[in-house]
């Protein structure tokens, strides 16, 4: 009886440590990627004297712009910072684009913005508003969100009808 206790403790410690290190080891792999591999700071970065990022500032906007025949770049603001920032990015945001869920990221500024020149005038809806404006998309909301995203930087593509 005593050793089952012991292994029932052992495997609960042992399980409880797999999750804490498999959570660790997500953050270390986004750090690595954005630090690492992506270096966005390079772009998104202000700069501090002598040209080096400003590590107080990171990624809240970069002092580039590549003016191209075909498009303009500047290294935006990725910064969670609703008013200049990208927004909340969420794992509901995550499931929708990277795993191709069903869902509208209510929440979303740039989703918020289409949402509202579709469906209130050009209002900017509340996330409160944005689901229920949207849940008649169903299984099609990930593709449905897209589309209407692409409305913002594509204004000429048609916008669904007001219901």
């Amino acid at each position: 009886m005593h050793k089952q206790g012991v292994a029932a403790f052992v495997l609960a410690a042992w399980s409880f440590a797999s999750c804490a290190v498999q959570a660790q080891d997500s953050i270390e792999r986004g750090r690595y990627l954005v630090e690492g591999i992506l270096t966005c700071g390079n772009c998104h970065s202000p700069r501090a004297p002598g040209g080096v990022v400003d590590s107080t500032r990171l990624y809240s906007g970069g002092p580039q712009t590549w003016d191209e025949p075909a498009f303009t770049v500047k290294g935006s603001n990725i910064t969670p910072d609703l008013d200049t920032g990208i927004g909340r990015w969420s794992a509901e945001w995550f499931l929708a684009r990277t795993l191709g869920r069903p869902r509208v990221v209510a929440g979303d500024l740039g989703v918020r913005k289409a949402v509202g020149t579709a469906y209130f005038g050009g209002r900017m809806p509340t996330e409160s508003e944005v689901r229920t404006a949207t849940e008649h998309w169903g299984a099609a909301a990930g593709v449905a969100q897209q589309l209407l995203l692409n409305t913002l930087v594509s204004p000429d593509r048609t916008v669904p009808p007001t219901p």
